[in-house]
Protein backbone atom coordinates (compact mmCIF):
# COMPACT_ATOMS: atom_id res chain seq x y z
CA UNK A 1 0.00 0.00 0.00
CA UNK A 2 2.92 2.60 0.85
CA UNK A 3 4.16 1.81 -2.85
CA UNK A 4 0.61 2.96 -4.28
CA UNK A 5 0.72 6.78 -2.79
CA UNK A 6 0.60 9.36 -4.71
CA UNK A 7 -1.27 7.37 -7.98
CA UNK A 8 -3.45 10.18 -8.48
CA UNK A 9 -7.24 7.82 -8.28
CA UNK A 10 -7.67 4.68 -7.43
CA UNK A 11 -11.30 4.06 -8.12
CA UNK A 12 -10.88 0.87 -9.68
CA UNK A 13 -9.60 -0.54 -6.56
CA UNK A 14 -9.80 -4.47 -6.83
CA UNK A 15 -13.57 -5.47 -5.59
CA UNK A 16 -12.82 -9.03 -4.75
CA UNK A 17 -9.91 -6.88 -1.98
CA UNK A 18 -13.53 -5.30 -0.50
CA UNK A 19 -14.77 -8.54 0.25
CA UNK A 20 -12.23 -9.24 2.63
CA UNK A 21 -13.18 -6.56 4.79
CA UNK A 22 -15.94 -8.45 6.92
CA UNK A 23 -12.98 -11.21 7.72
CA UNK A 24 -10.33 -8.70 8.75
CA UNK A 25 -13.01 -6.55 10.98
CA UNK A 26 -13.49 -10.20 13.22
CA UNK A 27 -10.02 -11.55 13.30
CA UNK A 28 -7.50 -7.85 13.41
CA UNK A 29 -6.73 -6.35 16.68
CA UNK A 30 -7.82 -2.64 17.08
CA UNK A 31 -4.29 -1.31 16.64
CA UNK A 32 -3.83 -3.32 13.31
CA UNK A 33 -7.21 -2.11 12.19
CA UNK A 34 -6.31 1.33 12.78
CA UNK A 35 -2.90 1.13 10.71
CA UNK A 36 -4.85 -0.98 8.37
CA UNK A 37 -7.37 2.36 7.84
CA UNK A 38 -4.49 4.90 7.73
CA UNK A 39 -2.66 2.72 5.15
CA UNK A 40 -5.97 2.63 2.80
CA UNK A 41 -6.97 6.35 3.46
CA UNK A 42 -3.80 7.73 2.16
CA UNK A 43 -4.47 5.46 -0.88
CA UNK A 44 -8.25 5.76 -1.94
CA UNK A 45 -11.04 5.76 0.97
CA UNK A 46 -14.52 5.61 -0.82
CA UNK A 47 -17.89 5.49 0.37
CA UNK A 48 -17.44 1.55 -0.55
CA UNK A 49 -15.07 0.88 1.97
CA UNK A 50 -16.67 -0.54 5.28
CA UNK A 51 -17.13 1.90 8.16
CA UNK A 52 -15.23 0.09 10.71
CA UNK A 53 -12.35 1.05 8.63
CA UNK A 54 -13.90 4.58 8.46
CA UNK A 55 -14.29 4.78 12.13
CA UNK A 56 -10.71 3.29 12.90
CA UNK A 57 -9.57 6.96 10.83
CA UNK A 58 -10.91 8.75 13.73
CA UNK A 59 -7.84 7.12 16.54
CA UNK A 60 -5.59 8.43 14.32
CA UNK A 61 -3.88 11.99 16.47
CA UNK A 62 -5.54 15.04 15.07
CA UNK A 63 -3.27 17.50 17.43
CA UNK A 64 0.04 17.90 17.71
CA UNK A 65 0.30 16.63 21.38
CA UNK A 66 -1.69 13.68 20.33
CA UNK A 67 1.34 13.19 17.51
CA UNK A 68 3.75 13.54 20.70
CA UNK A 69 1.66 11.01 23.11
CA UNK A 70 1.78 8.58 20.16
CA UNK A 71 5.21 9.29 19.74
CA UNK A 72 5.91 7.68 22.95
CA UNK A 73 4.81 4.14 21.73
CA UNK A 74 7.95 1.92 21.04
CA UNK A 75 7.60 1.16 17.24
CA UNK A 76 9.80 -1.98 15.44
CA UNK A 77 12.92 -0.22 13.90
CA UNK A 78 13.30 -2.86 11.08
CA UNK A 79 10.04 -1.62 9.76
CA UNK A 80 11.08 1.77 10.89
CA UNK A 81 14.35 2.03 8.34
CA UNK A 82 11.51 0.27 5.36
CA UNK A 83 9.62 4.19 6.42
CA UNK A 84 13.04 5.82 6.15
CA UNK A 85 14.23 4.72 3.37
CA UNK A 86 11.32 4.12 1.38
CA UNK A 87 10.32 7.26 -1.34
CA UNK A 88 6.91 7.05 -1.27
CA UNK A 89 5.78 8.55 2.04
CA UNK A 90 8.13 9.86 4.64
CA UNK A 91 10.97 10.00 2.15
CA UNK A 92 13.54 10.85 4.55
CA UNK A 93 16.54 9.29 2.63
CA UNK A 94 15.81 11.95 -0.46
CA UNK A 95 17.78 14.20 1.80
CA UNK A 96 19.60 12.29 4.88
CA UNK A 97 22.03 9.61 4.57
CA UNK A 98 22.53 7.13 7.13
CA UNK A 99 25.52 4.74 7.22
CA UNK A 100 26.52 6.01 3.85
CA UNK A 101 23.09 5.52 1.95
CA UNK A 102 20.66 8.31 0.94
CA UNK A 103 21.31 12.13 0.44
CA UNK A 104 23.57 14.85 1.54
CA UNK A 105 21.33 17.44 1.97
CA UNK A 106 20.46 17.39 5.67
CA UNK A 107 22.20 16.61 8.84
CA UNK A 108 23.38 12.80 8.45
CA UNK A 109 21.94 10.51 10.99
CA UNK A 110 23.80 7.51 10.88
CA UNK A 111 24.63 8.40 15.06
CA UNK A 112 21.85 10.75 15.66
CA UNK A 113 20.53 8.59 18.57
CA UNK A 114 23.65 9.57 20.67
CA UNK A 115 22.57 13.36 20.50
CA UNK A 116 19.10 13.39 20.50
CA UNK A 117 16.27 11.06 22.69
CA UNK A 118 13.09 10.26 21.21
CA UNK A 119 11.32 12.81 22.44
CA UNK A 120 13.78 15.35 20.66
CA UNK A 121 13.68 12.80 17.42
CA UNK A 122 9.77 13.07 17.49
CA UNK A 123 9.50 17.09 17.83
CA UNK A 124 12.61 17.30 14.72
CA UNK A 125 9.26 15.21 12.79
CA UNK A 126 6.66 17.50 14.21
CA UNK A 127 7.87 20.75 14.57
CA UNK A 128 11.19 21.24 12.22
CA UNK A 129 11.03 24.82 12.34
CA UNK A 130 11.42 25.12 16.07
CA UNK A 131 15.43 24.81 15.38
CA UNK A 132 17.64 24.81 13.04
CA UNK A 133 20.96 24.47 12.74
CA UNK A 134 22.70 27.55 11.03
CA UNK A 135 24.59 25.18 8.44
CA UNK A 136 21.06 23.95 7.59
CA UNK A 137 19.37 27.51 7.47
CA UNK A 138 16.66 27.67 3.92
CA UNK A 139 17.69 30.44 1.54
CA UNK A 140 15.43 31.90 -1.31
CA UNK A 141 17.73 33.12 -4.19
CA UNK A 142 16.29 35.19 -7.24
CA UNK A 143 18.14 35.23 -10.25
CA UNK A 144 18.43 37.83 -13.10
CA UNK A 145 16.76 36.06 -15.10
CA UNK A 146 13.58 36.15 -12.25
CA UNK A 147 14.00 32.44 -11.45
CA UNK A 148 13.56 31.64 -7.57
CA UNK A 149 15.04 28.76 -6.13
CA UNK A 150 14.91 27.25 -2.47
CA UNK A 151 17.06 25.32 -0.71
CA UNK A 152 20.35 24.99 1.39
CA UNK A 153 23.86 25.75 0.68
CA UNK A 154 25.60 23.03 -0.02
CA UNK A 155 28.64 24.85 -1.30
CA UNK A 156 30.03 26.13 -4.99
CA UNK A 157 31.33 24.24 -7.09
CA UNK A 158 35.25 25.18 -8.91
CA UNK A 159 33.44 26.75 -11.94
CA UNK A 160 31.71 29.41 -9.79
CA UNK A 161 28.35 27.79 -9.12
CA UNK A 162 26.11 27.73 -6.05
CA UNK A 163 24.81 24.03 -5.25
CA UNK A 164 21.86 24.55 -3.48
CA UNK A 165 19.91 21.51 -1.98
CA UNK A 166 15.84 20.46 -2.47
CA UNK A 167 13.83 18.78 -0.28
CA UNK A 168 13.47 16.33 -3.09
CA UNK A 169 16.58 15.85 -3.17
CA UNK A 170 17.85 17.48 -6.50
CA UNK A 171 20.73 19.99 -6.44
CA UNK A 172 20.38 22.78 -8.49
CA UNK A 173 23.12 24.59 -9.71
CA UNK A 174 23.54 28.04 -10.54
CA UNK A 175 26.13 30.64 -11.73
CA UNK A 176 27.05 32.90 -9.15
CA UNK A 177 27.30 35.73 -11.78
CA UNK A 178 23.68 35.65 -12.14
CA UNK A 179 22.49 35.55 -8.65
CA UNK A 180 20.80 38.63 -7.74
CA UNK A 181 19.36 37.83 -4.54
CA UNK A 182 19.73 35.55 -1.74
CA UNK A 183 17.32 35.59 1.68
CA UNK A 184 17.94 33.36 4.46
CA UNK A 185 14.75 32.04 5.90
CA UNK A 186 13.53 31.70 9.10
CA UNK A 187 12.20 27.82 8.49
CA UNK A 188 13.47 24.16 8.03
CA UNK A 189 14.06 22.49 4.31
CA UNK A 190 11.95 19.64 5.75
CA UNK A 191 8.27 19.88 5.04
CA UNK A 192 5.94 21.08 7.09
CA UNK A 193 3.20 18.48 7.70
CA UNK A 194 5.49 15.61 7.13
CA UNK A 195 3.25 13.51 9.13
CA UNK A 196 0.78 13.86 6.83
CA UNK A 197 2.14 11.67 4.51
CA UNK A 198 2.95 8.54 7.20
CA UNK A 199 0.47 6.60 9.34
CA UNK A 200 0.65 6.63 13.47
CA UNK A 201 2.49 3.53 13.39
CA UNK A 202 4.91 4.46 10.71
CA UNK A 203 5.63 7.46 13.20
CA UNK A 204 6.09 5.30 15.75
CA UNK A 205 8.79 2.70 13.88
CA UNK A 206 10.51 5.64 12.47
CA UNK A 207 11.19 6.72 15.67
CA UNK A 208 12.31 3.66 17.05
CA UNK A 209 14.85 3.32 13.88
CA UNK A 210 16.09 6.59 14.39
CA UNK A 211 16.32 5.81 18.36
CA UNK A 212 18.71 2.54 17.24
CA UNK A 213 21.02 4.82 15.48
CA UNK A 214 24.49 4.76 17.72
Amino acid sequence: LRSLRGVPNLADFPKEYLAQFDTLNANLEAAQKNELAEQFGFVHLGPEFPQFMQDALLARPAELKDWKAAGKKAGDPISGRRVFFHQMGAGCSRCHMVQGRGAEIGPDLSNIARTSVRGKLAESILEPHAEIAPQFTTYTVLTEDGKTFSGIHLGETADGKLQLGETSGRVNLIPLTEIESQSPQNKSIMPDKLIDQITTQEFQNLLSYLESLR
